[in-house]
């Protein structure tokens, strides 16, 4: 059996490794990544040695994915597989244990020094949430009948989240500072695996660090016009950008417990952001948006976009900084439009 470890708790700077057996390989390793953004950052480390794969496309969801044969075929060729971990795709733990057991693991929200915060459940509008309660048990298949009408997408990117599951919010991605700490940990695993290309690895990732603080600064700038703006997203996805970027959003619409609201919900959700002032409610690309255009009409809201994966961005090298700068452009433009 060839060597595994996984990053554990000790200093990243020391980037304790547990290993079980055997030794590097001399050729350069097949890595597998499940996200895009986590991707680009992998990407970044390894130019001029190698490419990893991706295996969740960025316009499908992470949480429901059914892996094709080519990628079951990545999982089961792959050295080292990178990914979130946290709950995040508890489809992908399954697979990796079927098909990369013999494979290294890299757990970044594991990653020591990673800001990982807690789940929100209190960012859902808990009155529009007592109200659908209420109207279950005193209507009975009322706001059933009303699922046609709102509709409700089981693929929608954090519908059918286990909480339960889940070691705190698994978007820590959309922090710049957690995509530097990773991508000098996921260096570190890289040398380890592929001592040869070590020295590559570590100056490809100094770089990649240095170009996380300038993007940084850019969108720090580049959200100052946004600050002091109300929001409202679908699901609470947001919070590692707007806590880092003080652009935090009001609330979230729903909880993701694959159930479209019944009438009496969906106005409560309008009474809320009309009496608030909400400027943008945002959707995703991986999510059903008649639920927040049901949500938007006469509140005075503009509907926008934003995607934390990158879906219609270029995989590669540059992902991770055209999508947050998608990020901070989409919501600038709502939140600002005349």
């Amino acid at each position: 059996m060839r060597a595994t470890f996984r990053i554990s708790s000790a200093s990243i700077l020391a980037t304790t490794l547990v290993v079980a057996a055997g030794t590097a390989r001399a050729d350069v390793p097949q890595v597998a990544v499940d996200i895009a953004p986590v991707h680009s950052l992998v990407a970044q480390v390894m130019q001029g040695v190698g490419m990893p794969e991706l295996i969740v496309p960025a316009d499908a969801s992470p949480h429901h994915y059914a892996l094709k044969p080519s990628q079951s075929g990545i999982l089961a060729d792959t050295d080292l597989l990178v990914r979130i971990g946290g709950g995040y795709s508890p489809w992908l733990e399954e697979s990796a244990s079927a098909l990369a057991s013999d494979a290294a693991g890299l757990i970044l929200m594991e990653v020591p020094g990673t800001e990982v915060l807690p789940l929100r459940e209190e960012a859902v509008f808990q009155v529009a949430h007592d109200t659908e309660e209420h109207e279950h048990e005193d209507h009975g298949d009322e706001d059933h009948a009303d699922h046609g009408e709102a509709g409700h997408d089981d693929h929608g990117h954090d519908h059918g989240h286990d909480h339960e599951n889940m070691t705190g919010d698994p978007h820590a991605w959309l922090d710049p500072h957690n995509a530097a700490l990773w991508t000098r940990a996921i260096a570190e695993v890289l040398a380890t695996e592929d001592p040869a290309h070590a020295e590559t690895y570590r100056a490809n990732a100094e770089a990649a660090v240095a170009a996380l603080g300038d993007l940084d600064r850019e969108l720090r700038i580049r959200l100052e016009a946004a600050q002091g703006q109300t929001y409202v997203v679908l699901h609470d996805a947001y919070q590692y950008f707007g806590t880092h970027y003080g652009v935090d959003a009001l609330g979230a619409i729903s909880a993701g417990d694959n159930a479209a609201p019944g009438p009496r919900r969906v106005e409560q959700i309008r009474a809320v952001i009309a009496q608030a002032g909400v400027a943008c409610i945002f959707a995703e690309p991986q999510q059903d948006t008649r639920l927040i255009a049901l949500a938007a009409e006469g509140t005075g809201a503009r509907v926008g976009r934003l995607d934390p994966l990158g879906s219609g961005i270029p995989t590669g090298p540059a992902h991770y900084a055209r999508t947050m700068r998608a990020l901070a452009d989409g919501m600038v433009e709502c939140l600002t439009a005349d």
